[in-house]
């Protein structure tokens, strides 16, 4: 979908978090405000795709979404219409880490090798979730992490990082 360098981030989207999880007349009913923020501070630095849950496509569910995502990450780089449509495995070849708040895409992104954060603070030990995902977090590819800004930056930058911190140098010597 980008055709440049940049990482490229994939959110999973659920519906119904407003009705299961988060009541609050504050919550969007898409995301939490946490990584709408960390979006939009970044999508300069980032290309973000945003795949929806077949529910946020259609019906009054899916105009509501689509009044949300155009008014707050318009002129950005956030991708929803074609991430949303396209077939998973395909999109997941084009990703570099997964977000999401509980989305079962946490299973798909582990067998192409992609890092999942998990935002739902019910999947914490003593939640109404906190068994969900269990193989994936006990492997490291799926993380908990707070709905802070900050939290989830420093996921990110840690997680792009990984590869990077112990560059190899070429020293001109024969191994031989």
């Amino acid at each position: 979908i980008f055709q440049d360098d940049k990482p490229v981030l994939l959110v999973a989207l659920q519906w119904g978090l407003h009705i299961h999880y988060y009541p609050e007349e504050s919550f969007n009913k898409v995301m939490c405000h946490a990584l709408e923020s960390v979006i939009k501070s970044t999508s300069g630095t980032y290309n973000w795709l945003l795949r929806l849950h077949p529910v946020q496509l259609r019906g009054e569910e899916g105009d509501a979404c689509e009044r949300y995502l155009s008014s707050e990450f318009s002129g950005m780089t956030v991708e929803w219409h074609r991430a949303s449509t396209m077939p998973l495995p395909l999109l997941l070849s084009q990703v570099d880490l997964h977000i999401t708040d509980m989305s079962t895409v946490v299973i798909e992104a582990s067998w192409f090798g992609i890092s999942s954060a998990l935002l739902n603070p019910f999947l914490n030990k003593g939640g109404c979730i906190d068994n969900l995902y269990e193989y994936e977090r006990n492997a490291g590819i799926a993380t908990i992490v707070p709905q802070r800004a900050q939290a989830i930056e420093l996921w990110i930058e840690e997680k792009l990082n990984v590869g990077k911190m112990f560059p190899v140098v070429d020293t001109g010597e024969s191994t031989a």
